[in-house]
């Protein structure tokens, strides 16, 4: 099965932003800082001014600038990312206390509707009352939106986003939805690129669980050049490449993820895997049928079911993920050419190339009615002993394999604007926004009811008189 998803497309135009300074305001540098930093502008006049207003930045829509408003602004540096030993933008904001009780806070596993994103959620809302930014500008939504029972949530795709080329991270912790718009509930965060990049950096990271999995490995390159042309004049040229690649983690491999929860503690029930591996069956009379664990086939006799009894748990989720496999590829070129003092040219784009293989079990299966249409074992199959039609009350089709999903989002965003100084310290900068985001994901081992219900009867084309046998215990590999 494949689900794809078509580009999500952002275009914007920002220009005509005019900027005034009501007072010249003496300003101090902040010192690399090795923790979060929050500034906060303050909202009463200068003592010593008589009465003159503070310095006042008019904000819009299109070409927010956060930090230099009233409202209390987090910024989490180069310093102190490096320190934190992150290894994906994902990892930095999952370590913001407001990130807590985030929707989907690092990465969907397995079979979902959004896999291989990641978003942020302030305050513990949803994803779209968080607004993401890269350089005060818009960015492409994720193509795979996260559903819900009540909605459908689109939302900024963080993994989108190489670390290599963030300088620093913003974050505005209180609602900018007046200054922003109705997805700025939450607040604001805003990725700041690298800029004017003198020299060359390679970083590589390997890591790995004290269990011997998700193995992960993080190389970047970071190079840039500046070049002066006169005391007017210069143009800054920076480009940064970033692979990273994360190995899974078996849901079987972690004694916590054990669904038989009596192993922990005699209070907890435990959680059968359901659909069982070993077949569960029901005739017209409601007499319930389940096939003895061990059963191999392929003649099976009456004495292989438990009839009428309590059915028989299994725990055996073999192919289950914790975490998937990741594959992630991207980068940064930017470049910035200051022609005169008051005019300077700029364009910054940003691509990047996300693979998810993650596995499921158990897989699609066969599930009690009203889940399927109700297969039934014909009384004629061959492989069933009782000569009486049986309906699938549950069956894990192990042997299909489990489902498998290959994912692969690629995101690129290209921005070229100009900057123009005017007197009196008006501006007027206009931009030109393209983003694109497509997603395509496909799905392995799965079939058709229509299909296996054929195989019950002997009918499935290309096959015909060959009957598929469902009492085995599919748990045996």
């Amino acid at each position: 099965m494949n689900n794809s998803a078509g580009p999500r497309i952002t275009i914007g135009v920002a220009g005509a932003l005019l900027l005034l300074t009501f007072g010249v305001l003496a300003q101090t540098p902040d010192p690399p800082a090795a923790n979060p930093t929050v500034t906060e502008a303050s909202s009463a006049p200068n003592a010593s001014s008589g009465g003159e207003l503070q310095q006042v930045v008019v904000t819009g829509y299109l070409l927010p600038r956060i930090g230099e408003g009233p409202q209390p602004v987090t910024t989490l540096d180069r310093n102190y990312i490096e320190k934190t030993g992150s290894q994906t933008i994902t990892d930095v904001l999952q370590n913001l206390p407001s990130a807590l009780a985030n929707f989907n806070p690092a990465n969907t596993a397995g079979f979902s509707f959004s896999p291989g994103g990641a978003s942020i959620a302030l305050k513990g809302l949803p994803p779209n009352d968080t607004l993401i930014l890269v350089d005060g500008l818009r960015f492409p939504q994720s193509p795979f939106p996260q559903v819900t029972t009540g909605s459908t949530i689109s939302y900024v795709d963080v993994n989108a986003i190489p670390l290599a080329a963030v300088d620093r991270v913003e974050i505005l912790n209180d609602g900018g939805s007046a200054t922003y718009g109705t997805d700025a509930v939450a607040g604001v965060v805003n990725l700041i690129l690298k800029d004017e990049y003198n020299g060359a950096d390679v970083f590589n990271y390997f890591g790995i669980s004290q269990r011997g999995d998700n193995e992960t490995y993080h190389g970047s390159f970071v190079g840039g050049v500046t070049q002066k042309f006169s005391d007017t004049s210069k143009l800054s040229v920076i480009a940064a490449f970033d692979y990273y690649s994360a190995g899974p983690i078996m849901n079987s491999d972690r004694a916590n993820t054990n669904p038989n929860f009596n192993l922990l503690s005699p209070k907890y029930p435990p959680h059968p895997v359901a659909p069982s591996p070993t077949g569960e069956f029901v005739d017209s009379s409601g007499n319930f049928y389940q096939v003895l664990p061990g059963t191999r086939g392929p003649v099976v006799t009456t004495s292989d079911f438990a009839i009428n009894q309590p059915p028989i748990p299994s725990f055996s989720e073999p192919y289950l993920q914790i975490v998937p496999r990741e594959t992630r590829l991207g980068g940064l070129v930017k470049m910035t050419y200051d022609v005169t003092e008051w005019l300077k040219l700029y364009d910054s784009l940003v691509i990047q190339r996300n693979e998810e293989l993650s596995s499921f079990s158990p897989n699609q299966g066969i599930y009690p009615p009203p889940f399927n249409p109700g297969i039934v074992v014909p009384a004629y199959n061959p492989y069933n002993p009782f000569g009486i039609p049986l309906v699938v009350n549950g069956l894990a089709l192990n042997e299909f394999g489990p489902l498998r999903t290959d994912t692969t989002i690629t995101t690129l965003r290209n921005v070229a604007g100009a900057t123009i100084q005017l007197p009196h310290g008006w501006f007027i900068d206009a931009n030109v926004l393209y983003g694109e985001s497509d997603g395509t994901e496909t799905v392995n081992n799965m079939f058709t009811f229509n299909g296996m219900q054929a195989a019950m009867n002997g009918t499935l084309p290309g096959h015909v008189g060959q009957f598929f046998n469902p009492f085995v215990d599919e748990s045996i590999t």
